[in-house]
């Protein structure tokens, strides 16, 4: 035989090292404030670290098929984290049992 398969016995796991930032507490309503300024970084680098080890990116695996439209930041989380509830609702849905697993882990 001149072709071998090699099955992997496990599989990659990502290990999150350090601690994750803290979550950000509520919006000031100010938003002219020091306290808002400081409270969208502090939001913005909660955002970055979920959405980078939760959201999947199926189209940007490789340096010449980047998506820039991909953002880090607050409004997206909360975007992903409604669409993530709204598959969770519909648990027939295709990829639903993912999403609800994600929501859970990010939740």
């Amino acid at each position: 035989a001149a072709y071998v398969q090699v099955l992997k016995a496990k599989h990659p796991v990502p290990i999150f090292t350090g601690r994750p930032p803290l979550y950000p507490g509520e919006e000031p309503t100010d938003k002219d404030s020091v306290e808002w300024q400081t409270w969208q970084i502090r939001a913005n680098k909660f955002a970055a670290y979920y959405l980078t080890g939760f959201r999947p990116e199926v189209d940007d695996y490789d340096d010449d098929n980047r998506d820039d439209t991909l953002r880090y930041d607050w409004p997206t989380l909360c975007q992903y984290i409604d669409e993530l509830r709204e598959l969770k609702q519909n648990r027939n849905s295709c990829g639903s049992q993912m999403a609800l697993r994600r929501f859970d882990w990010i939740h």
